[in-house]
């Protein structure tokens, strides 16, 4: 089984999703499972420095000071109740992802969950501005890559921007509009921070169409 997981490192519910997706993992009793991590942007424009946090936020989202306040405590809540931290108290950088899906796509497969995990503890609880190649470097020498000069340099030459187009592209060909999404053997899809039982019966489904596909 393949699940596809299209998401953007900003994205608090796709942190919160992917644990969910973890913990559903260690439950499942079918067969092997590869996940693959897929790119996905909520705002694109935003420049390659970042923006502030709360101001494009409220710009994006079109909402109240007041209103991006219960937002903040609703994901935080539902953070805690995953086992996910987030401190939006100390978050002031809403940055530009390009670099962070780019260096996802060239990192070694076996190391890309722990790089994402490393990539939105990064933002989420320390403020780090993900959009700059030389943070990204001490990130993934820390999930595991080594040689951060090495990695800022292939940030810098363009380093899996093919990779990056082509999953925006396939998030639009299957109408992708918010994420986290999930794409099961191509043909099944689930989209939300679902809970893990959720996510397990999912699968389970996916599993038994592919059955009786095949009788």
């Amino acid at each position: 089984m393949i699940i596809d997981v299209f998401s953007d490192m900003v994205c608090p519910w796709c942190r919160i999703g992917k644990k969910h997706l973890k913990d559903a993992l260690k439950e499942w009793q079918g067969e092997p499972v590869q996940v693959r991590f897929r790119a996905y942007m909520l705002d694109p424009n935003v420049p390659m420095e970042g923006e502030n946090f709360r101001e494009w936020f409220i710009i994006r989202k079109g909402v109240s000071e007041a209103q991006l306040e219960a937002m903040i405590s609703h994901v935080t809540e539902a953070g805690k109740a995953a086992g996910v931290r987030f401190d939006f108290d100390h978050l002031t950088i809403a940055p530009n992802t390009m670099y962070a899906h780019r260096l996802m796509a060239f990192a070694p497969e076996d190391l890309r969950e722990a790089l994402f995990d490393a990539i939105t503890e990064a933002h989420f609880e320390r403020n780090v501005n993900i959009g700059l190649p030389d943070e990204l470097a001490k990130i993934a020498v820390t999930a595991g890559m080594p040689d951060s000069e090495r990695i800022a340099d292939r940030l810098a030459a363009g380093e899996g921007s093919d990779d990056v187009k082509r999953d925006l592209r396939d998030a639009r060909a299957i109408g992708v509009t918010g994420v986290p999404f999930f794409l099961i053997n191509n043909k099944y899809s689930m989209s939300g921070a679902r809970p893990p039982r959720d996510m397990l019966r999912a699968m389970e489904w996916a599993l038994q169409q592919e059955g009786s596909a095949t009788q």
